[in-house]
This record gives C-alpha cells, structure tokens and sequence, in this order.
C-alpha cells in the first residue's frame, strides 16, 4: 500500500522536536584521585584525563545526555552511551596536573567545552532509503519480510559503513520510529521494492561502534633504575600466601574472590557491612580473557557512595568513605558489555584492616605478592610525635615494592609510591597515638615476587 510520503514524514519529525544547539560556556572541571596501582606516568594522566572530562559530560551535555539515554529498547547501554560521550568533551588551552591536598594524591583541571557539531551527535538525524530485493528463493511473506529488513540495513550502511558485518538484529535496533513509505513488486518482476524513514541518534551508532571494535594497549614505562643490588632480607617472621574464594554474593573485609563475567550485560553482586566513619578500598582485577574491570558500590537505600566506571585498565580501585553504618552492594561488571572474563576482587578497611600482620620495630616481616594486584595489611602502634622509618626490599621476582602508611581514620601520612627501584624507604612523622597500618604491594600490579619489610623507629 502507498501512503502520502510528505505527511507521514511531517508526522515522524513532529515526535521529536527541533532543539537549538548552542555551544555551551566552558566549564572548570577538577578530578583528584591517588597515584596508586598505574604502570606509567602517561597512564596515570590519561586516566585522570577520561575521568575528569567523565565529570564535565552532564554539564556540557545536559538534557541532551538524557533524552539520549531513554531511547527505547536501545542496544547500547546508558554508560556505553556516557563513556563515549567522553570523546566530545574539548579541553580548551593545556590540562593542568598537579599534587592534591593528600599524600599520594593527583589531580587535574582543565577547561572543558563542548561545539555546536559535538552536540549535534545527541540529536536525532531522519534516514531515508528505498531498496530493492530480488530471490526466488524466498516465499511472497519472506521477502516481504526481508525487504522491509534490508532496506533498514542498507540505510545504515549508507550513513556509516563501519557497522559493515555487525549483527543484523543488533542493526535494526539502531533506528527508530521506522515507517515504511512505499512497498510493492515492481510489475511483471519478482523483484520487491520498499521505501523507509526512520530516526538515528549519532551518539548511539558512535557507542555501539566503540563498545564493538575498541582495542585496549597497556603501556608500560620501561623507566626501570634499579638500586641497592645486594640488599639481602633477613627475615624472621613470614605472612601467608593469599587465599582466593569462590565467588559469593557476600564479601568479608581482607577476602580475595574470583569470580567470572560469562554473559553479555551480566552484573555480579556482593554485599559487605561497615560501620560509620570506616574507609573501605576496593580492587577490581581482571585475571583471565577481555573484562574491562568496573563496579559501583551502593548503599541500602541504593545511592551511589563510590564507583570506578571508565574502560582501559586491568586493574580498578577506589576508597569510600562510610557515612552510616549498615550494609553495601558492590555492583561488579565490565565496562563493555560483550567484554567477558573473570576478575578477582578484594573489599579491605584501612582504619581497621582484618587480617592484618602486626610488626615490631627493628624486626624484619618476610612475604610474597603472588596475586595480581595483591595488597598485604601490616599494624603498628606509634606514639604523638614518633619518627617512624618504613623499609621495603625486593627478594625475589619482578615486585616493584611500595607501600602506604594509614592513620587510625583512614587517612594518609606518608608514602612511597614510584616504580623502578628493589629498595624503598620513607620516614613517618606519627600526628596521633594509635594503631597505624602499612598497605604494601607492587607499582606494577602484575609484577609479582617476594619481599622483607621492617619499621624502625
């Protein structure tokens, strides 16, 4: 049946208005975060770059995003969407690096602006298209049927022949508001034609693109000057080897478990307590196949308290801070959702860690860090006042030894936090008396070996 083309499409444009697109102030954006767990400099500022620019997408973006996001059965998710929306955020003049307020800590502003052509990607675009299909194969409803598939497809195509060979069921969810035209055998042939408009958001197609053919490197700073050769450990004491358990929908502070992401847009959940005022640090690590490590942690009344949701890394962390008592849900996934795999992940408490290895003044703690990613916990108490001196030594393997020093809310007091020497050191001024806790574990996380560790004082 043939329809009146101009009104039909006058009706298509009335279901999504027009929207001006003006290009928005620059706004200032700061990102801070530790400088822990990165194998090189340039990662560390790449990933405050997408994390910083992550922060300045609903500002620049705003009820554009939105609408973008609420598209009805859309292939591609909400973060999808966020994360490459990244892509547009513009950085005006030189992203500015520099040390944060706390110890160990970086940070990044910079300048973020958006372009009218940027915002245009959130905007719905008519595509238009007529084809034709001939196969004596197929029955009169078949091709019907494949035609009106087809020419969806071809219309694609046309706007952007990267989606060449991607799932055809994934294609026809790409357009929306689809109205077919004009559709009929051309006389006298068995040839079927059909004529459709439907509706695109550029973002979307940019999205599914990414989320299908993005290819992650790992740098790797090859800056490596070892020193103090023949320093040897002394040991006298040793801690155990991580034990890893099998995946559980709960999680014990100091517990390693692994688990698998075997599904597309599959989400794992574990659950944890903590008390008010503790700050918990968590650890995402792939371990086997594509997994781009992310997860949100939520509170019972399911706001969000913390969350590392960017792609590119092997290993993710972040530190909450516990504002109420109760019970926590981490939400555990992979950035991309076709990207599968498994992943080990550790919940600890820095203001009271479980499992930690207490150690003496001028007594050597021997260990070993044999999972990726691994932190091991140590406990001392010290004095208001206190000069305390933190040594750590390679003795085995490929560790690249560092190490954090926490106060009894959390908090940092000194730190050695650079790769590329077997013998590190830093030395403690103690604000407070109290229990105090050494994280140690290797700057590259996948570099593993054995250790000594002493305090002095």
């Amino acid at each position: 049946m043939k329809l009146y083309t101009p009104i039909l499409v006058m009706f298509l444009l009335s279901l999504f208005p027009a929207q001006a697109i003006a290009v928005e102030e620059p706004v200032l954006k700061t990102f801070c975060q530790l400088a822990l767990g990165y194998e090189s400099v340039d990662q560390l500022k790449q990933n405050l770059l997408v994390s910083v620019k992550r922060d300045a997408v609903n500002e620049l973006f705003g009820e554009l995003l939105t609408a973008a996001t609420a598209v009805e059965d859309a292939i591609v998710t909400s973060d999808q969407i966020r994360t490459s929306s990244i892509g547009f955020v513009r950085v005006e003049d030189t992203p500015s690096f520099y040390n944060g307020d706390s110890l160990a800590e970086v940070c990044v502003t910079i300048k973020g602006y958006a372009t009218a052509e940027d915002r245009q990607q959130f905007v719905p675009i008519q595509l238009d298209k007529r084809h034709c299909v001939t196969d004596a194969t197929l029955t009169t409803s078949e091709i019907k049927e494949f035609a009106r598939q087809e020419v969806i497809v071809q219309a694609l195509l046309d706007y952007e022949p990267k989606l060449k060979d991607k799932a055809r069921s994934e294609l026809l969810k790409l357009i929306q508001r689809i109205a077919y035209l004009e559709s009929d055998f051309v006389t006298d042939t068995e040839t079927y034609c059909v004529q459709a408009t439907g509706f695109i958001l550029p973002i979307e197609v940019v999205a599914y693109i990414e989320s299908n053919d993005l290819t992650v490197t790992d740098g790797i700073d090859g800056n490596n000057i070892p020193t103090n050769d023949n320093s040897e450990s002394t040991g006298e004491t040793a801690s155990s080897s991580i034990t890893l358990h099998e995946c559980s929908t709960s999680v014990e502070f100091g517990q390693f478990m692994n688990c698998k992401v075997e599904k597309s847009g599959q989400k794992n959940t574990h659950k944890f307590s903590a008390n008010e005022g503790d700050r918990i640090i968590i650890t995402m690590s792939r371990t086997e196949g594509e997994l781009e490590p992310n997860f949100v942690v939520y509170d019972s009344r399911g706001t969000t308290v913390c969350y590392y949701t960017a792609p590119g890394r092997k290993v993710v962390e972040e530190t909450c801070t516990i504002s109420t008592e109760g019970s926590y849900t981490i939400t555990a996934y992979s950035a991309y959702a076709d990207r599968l795999g498994s992943y080990n992940l550790n919940v600890q408490r820095l203001n009271n860690p479980s499992g930690a290895t207490s150690i003496e003044y001028g007594k050597i703690v021997d260990s070993t860090i044999d999972v990726i990613a691994e932190y091991d916990y140590y406990t001392f108490q010290a004095n208001e006042g206190d000069i305390v001196t933190v040594t750590m030594a390679r003795t085995g393997g490929e560790i690249e030894p560092n190490f954090l020093v926490y106060g009894i809310r959390g908090t940092t007091v000194c730190y050695y936090t650079a790769p590329g020497r077997k013998v590190v050191e830093e030395t403690c001024k103690i604000p407070t008396t109290g229990s105090y806790t050494i994280v140690a574990y290797s700057a590259y996380p996948d570099k593993l070996g054995s250790y000594s560790l002493g305090t002095t004082n």
